[in-house]
């Protein structure tokens, strides 16, 4: 992604057996479903790992002159039950409905709204908002806007509260103890409690934005 390789397509035909040496095990510990017809399911499971480190850099492989991987990869390794839950929606409905809110939204909440998204857009790593409006002022409502568009997109969104009653309120939500095994007695020296392999780290990988509502609490 940062340097001028010349010919990104010659090297990976000539070292894709030695990019992909591991995949083959990490597919075999899996309980991926390969399709039978594929012959070699590790090199277009490789092109699919590219594209999402690539990803990460707003590159794609056709940038680079690589084939897309074949397979869906991603509704086969979708087995964790976390990441099914939050991407159990209906990508054309939440884009309905974004559309919706959208227009209602008045001019404050429509200047966050662009400012988030823009800023997001810009550089992903360093989005860390903080709104503050009193009760009633529509915050939930310009949350449920971002998480439509977000959604629309095919993307992981969280939205997490500090108590019940407020996540009740937001899509999918959750309070911010239980989503993030925050401990409930906590000091100086507190983790969360977030297993590297386990399906809350996955799907913590993969979420692209978290909407932290009563947050100061």
């Amino acid at each position: 992604m940062y340097s001028g390789i010349i010919h990104p397509t010659q090297i990976w035909t000539c070292f894709q057996q030695y990019f992909c040496d591991d995949l083959p095990y990490r597919l075999q510990q899996s309980t991926i479903q390969i399709p039978e017809d594929m012959p070699t399911p590790h090199f277009d499971y490789g092109l699919h790992l590219l594209s999402k480190n690539f990803a990460q850099g707003r590159k794609l492989l056709i940038d680079y002159g690589l084939p897309l991987s074949i397979q869906d990869w991603e509704s086969l390794i979708y087995e964790n039950p976390l990441m099914a839950s939050e991407l159990d929606y209906d990508q054309d409905q939440e884009k309905h409905l974004g559309n919706d809110r959208l227009v209602q939204l008045n001019d404050g909440q429509h200047q966050i709204y662009d400012f988030v998204l823009c800023q997001l857009l810009t550089d992903f790593t360093k989005g860390q908002f903080f709104i503050h409006r009193p009760a009633g002022t529509g915050k939930t409502f310009l949350y449920k806007c971002i998480c439509h568009y977000y959604r629309n997109r095919g993307k992981i969104l969280l939205c997490v509260a500090s108590s019940r009653i407020a996540a009740l309120l937001l899509p999918v939500g959750h309070t911010a103890h239980s989503r993030f095994s925050i401990p409930l007695e906590i000091n100086e020296q507190s983790v969360c409690h977030i297993g590297k392999n386990t399906h809350l780290a996955d799907l913590l990988r993969q979420t692209s934005l978290i909407i932290w509502d009563e947050v100061p609490m």
